[in-house]
């Protein structure tokens, strides 16, 4: 079994769970409550939201780039390497330390994969899960009563 197996599993496991509508994910729930200095709690989950985001963008890329044979394994894990490392990284400041944790854990396998359909599963998954999470942030934030209640400096 590759090394990524469970890791791509583990990811499925968690886009499963993460759209049950009637618990909302500990990680995201800790975030609103959590009052980061100094910027307080609404900046630091609009922050999140947009890293999450982010890593949408980056997950597109290099999925992009894994499904076109021409660009070579080793570069597309190249890419990937610098990806989850930055996206581990920032998800983690916030606190969305299960993501963060997986895609630490993907980093681990990325050296030995000499297959790409595995590196575009995983990257797919990531995407699924990542693209639920960025909902489930977007949820949360009174987008159409920002205007009303928040003046621009």
């Amino acid at each position: 079994m590759n090394e990524l197996e469970p890791t791509i599993q583990n990811i499925e496991v968690m886009s499963r769970s993460i759209w049950d509508m009637d618990q909302e994910p500990q990680a995201v729930a800790a975030l609103k409550k959590k009052r980061f200095t100094p910027s307080g709690t609404v900046p630091s989950v609009l922050y999140a939201c947009f890293d999450v985001a982010n890593g949408s963008s980056y997950l597109v890329i290099a999925r992009d780039m894994l499904q076109d044979p021409q660009n070579g394994l080793k570069e597309c894990a190249a890419l990937l390497h610098k990806f989850f490392s930055g996206m581990a990284g920032r998800y983690a400041t916030w606190g969305l330390e299960d993501i963060a944790a997986q895609l630490r854990a993907a980093l681990k396998g990325l050296g030995d994969v000499a297959d790409r359909d595995v590196l575009l599963r995983l990257v797919e998954a990531l995407l699924v899960y990542n693209n639920k999470l960025w909902n489930r942030l977007d949820m949360c934030i009174p987008w159409f009563e920002l205007d009303e209640n928040v003046q621009l400096r």
